[in-house]
């Protein structure tokens, strides 16, 4: 169980509408302990035409990595703003409140490793 928090404004494919967001999650075995939380990076795919049906959801493609003496809130990432140019899709976000960061992904590998929506 977790808690959903919204990220950057949708970014339009040619697929349909690409929705970033971070959760709230219990830790992941072995990386952190029991009684700690993190926050993730995920995203959903929605039609265009109706974007209350999901068509992709992706696996969690942002985690918190920071080295332990940087942190100011530990576990924690979250996509704040995204773009996508020349095919390659840039997700900018914040890390464990201390820093910035660039991701970067080909948008089509990106889409493609999304798992079907129900």
């Amino acid at each position: 169980k977790g808690h959903v928090g919204a990220g950057p404004p949708p970014l339009e494919t040619e697929q349909g509408f690409l929705i970033m967001y971070h959760q709230h999650r219990h830790y992941e075995e072995g990386r952190i302990s029991p009684n700690d939380k993190e926050y993730i990076g995920s995203a959903i795919l929605v039609d265009k035409e109706n974007p209350r049906k999901i068509l992709k959801k992706s696996p969690e493609f942002m985690k918190p990595h920071l080295d332990v003496s940087s942190r100011v809130v530990p576990n924690v990432t979250f996509p704040s703003a995204a773009i996508i140019k020349d095919k390659k899709l840039f997700v900018y976000s914040g890390e464990e409140d201390s820093s910035t960061a660039v991701h970067l992904y080909e948008l089509e590998e990106f889409l493609n490793s999304m798992n079907p929506g129900n």
